[in-house]
């Protein structure tokens, strides 16, 4: 039999975990925020950041950090005006025990039109479902936390916030683009074994498809992870120049060279 319907989640933001929570007909997904962090102090001005995923030892720190004015600095060159905007950045004076830390956080908001039938595969009972998106948007902040501030009339070329910015570019490129849409397109349908007794409603179904998006979606998160890391990697966390041939300079959308692809 042949069933159809509609799910819809939007988002809500909920710090240090992911979770889905069913409010009538509405589904709503966070994820966790992403950490880059400043292992230690360099010899010379703060360079470095790294990102793990694990909470930061500055958590605690947090408020007592006060937002920057950066108004009150000179304008910042119009390639970096780009990524403020786009990856919605602000910073932040202390509320970290590093040099410089960067939290970025994701939250999905979409909607689908599913169908779905049982059938049986290989003498086992599944449940197919073909999903339809209709609405798809991640949004993006990035909070950039700086223990020493660099002197205003170079803030803006400081190795560190140029270090920074290079992992607000990774993220933002891959939140902004197309990839998890496509990704959840080539993953339709989906296709899993019924448990034994279970019946098959609206609300189980739009559990299967709020794990099945929550699911991806957390995968674009590790793969801006993975390529944060690659970049602390390839310049020793802001110390050494990109490498030309380096697949990091496509992840920072070098014209010509701009790629979500891992």
């Amino acid at each position: 039999m042949l069933h159809s319907g509609a799910t819809r989640i939007k988002c809500r933001r909920i710090v240090a975990t992911c979770a889905g929570i069913l409010i009538g007909a509405c589904l709503a997904v966070s994820n966790a925020p992403m950490i880059a962090a400043l292992p230690k102090a360099s010899a010379q001005e703060a360079m470095a950041d790294r990102s793990d995923g694990r909470p930061s030892p500055a958590k605690d720190a947090r408020d007592a950090s006060s937002r920057i004015d950066i108004s009150d600095y000179p304008e910042p060159p119009e390639s970096l005006r780009t990524w403020i905007r786009s990856g919605n950045v602000s910073f932040y004076r202390g509320g970290t025990s590093f040099d410089g830390e960067t939290i970025f956080k994701t939250d999905l908001n979409f909607r689908s039109q599913c169908r779905w039938r049982k059938q049986r595969e290989q003498n086992r009972q599944v449940i197919r479902i073909d999903y339809r998106l209709t609405r798809l948007r991640v949004t993006l902040a990035h909070h950039i936390h700086l223990k020493r501030i660099p002197p205003k009339d170079h803030f803006w070329d400081s190795a560190l916030v140029q270090h920074e910015f290079d992992h607000v570019r990774i993220s933002t490129l891959v939140a902004n683009s197309k990839h998890l849409a496509d990704d959840l397109k080539a993953a339709s349908p989906i296709v899993r074994e019924l448990p034994s007794g279970q019946r098959v409603t609206q609300a189980w179904v739009d559990q299967v498809v709020r794990e099945h998006v929550q699911h991806r979606f957390h995968q674009m998160n590790e793969l801006i992870q993975i390529r944060y890391d690659d970049l602390d990697r390839q310049t020793a966390h802001g110390r050494r120049p990109i490498p030309a041939d380096s697949q990091v300079r496509q992840w920072l959308g070098e014209p010509g060279r701009a790629s979500t692809e891992d």
